[in-house]
């Protein structure tokens, strides 16, 4: 999401598996940002960048290096958020002393847990203090988010307007409804209407449906089967789909008319959905509740995040900045 921000765990962040930008030593001192009077050196920045990279990468492969978002190629996309979720963690951070506000022993203990853990999965020349740090920081930033949003009432018609608009809970509420199995004559042609309504006659009459299906309907799909389809509703064309659900088992339609030509259907039988699909549906309904208040809650408090960043100037070294180009591979000796 385009204004989220970053307070998920930099557990994964801290996974170093190749390296687009080298430097000397010197080179990693330098200053890449200022916020204020903090300054965020290089070898800081490149955990994040590394970490960007495995992301674009993961969603394109190594060809999304390629490819333009907007005008901006996918380098300049991802060094852009880079910037930004530094920034926004180091603001969060400084706000964080403000409010007098620390971690517990609790939190001190996992994250020398995941520094050793990082260390242990990673060989080489680690600078423990700096990965300490970003791991710190990562909490303190969940703690003030927690902490900021904490009593938050969510907006509930939002809450339903987000649930509504999922495609797959609309695609599960139609599981839940069952299928419907269901037997057709399909008169094609808008000329032949007059027969299709003869042939519905003669099935309202008494005719063995099957019969007429075999002697008459140009749907070859079905053929096979005697002209059945078992179906759940959103997968047919509507109006067929409003006929065959509304009818009682054995009763024969009307004509009914869609882009296929003429429809005499017969519904057969309902099919209940099963337990678990049921289960599916309200457990996925339950998760979107939850992912809607999150997002009611992050925009609440980028709003306060974007009022303290009023306060703060912030500068990037350009000179360094546009040199760093991700996607670039470079084998370490």
């Amino acid at each position: 999401m385009k204004r989220r921000i970053c307070i998920v765990m930099l557990v994964v962040i801290l996974i170093i598996s190749g390296c687009s930008v080298q430097e000397t030593k010197n080179e990693a001192e330098e200053v890449i940002i200022s916020i204020n009077e903090q300054e965020v050196f290089l070898e800081e920045v490149e955990i994040y960048l590394k970490e960007i990279e495995k992301e674009f990468e993961a969603i394109g492969g190594k060809d999304i290096w390629e490819t333009n978002f907007d005008g901006k190629t996918a380098s300049e996309v991802a060094k852009e958020r880079v910037i930004e979720n530094i920034v926004q963690i180091k603001i969060i951070n400084d706000k964080a002393k403000e409010l007098g506000m620390d971690i517990d022993q609790e939190e001190s203990e996992s994250i020398n847990e995941y520094v050793q853990n990082y260390k242990k999965s990673n060989e080489g020349n680690i600078n423990e203090t700096l990965v300490e740090q970003i791991f710190y920081e990562s909490f303190i930033v969940n703690k003030v988010f927690e902490e900021l949003t904490k009593g938050f009432e969510p907006n509930l018609e939002q809450t339903q307007e987000y649930i509504n608009n999922d495609e797959t809970l609309e695609f599960l509420y139609y599981l839940t409804l069952g299928q419907v199995r269901a037997k057709h004559i399909l008169i094609e042609g808008e000329e032949h209407y007059k027969k299709a309504v003869e042939i519905q006659e003669r099935a309202k009459d008494g005719e063995d449906f099957v019969s007429l299906v075999l002697e008459y309907s140009e749907d070859q799909a079905s053929l096979e089967d005697n002209g059945e389809y078992t179906f759940y509703r959103g997968e047919m064309m509507p109006e067929f789909e409003e006929a065959a659900f509304n009818l009682e088992p054995g009763e024969i339609s009307e004509v009914i008319e869609t882009s296929y030509g003429y429809h005499i259907i017969q519904t057969e039988e309902f099919i209940d959905a099963t337990e678990n699909i049921v289960e599916q549906y309200e457990a996925y309904k339950e998760v979107l509740e939850e992912e809607s208040i999150y997002v009611q809650k992050n925009n609440a408090f980028y709003k306060q995040y974007e009022e303290w960043k009023r306060n703060y100037t912030i500068r990037v070294n350009e000179e360094i900045w546009e040199d760093i180009t991700l996607g670039i591979i470079i084998d370490e000796e």
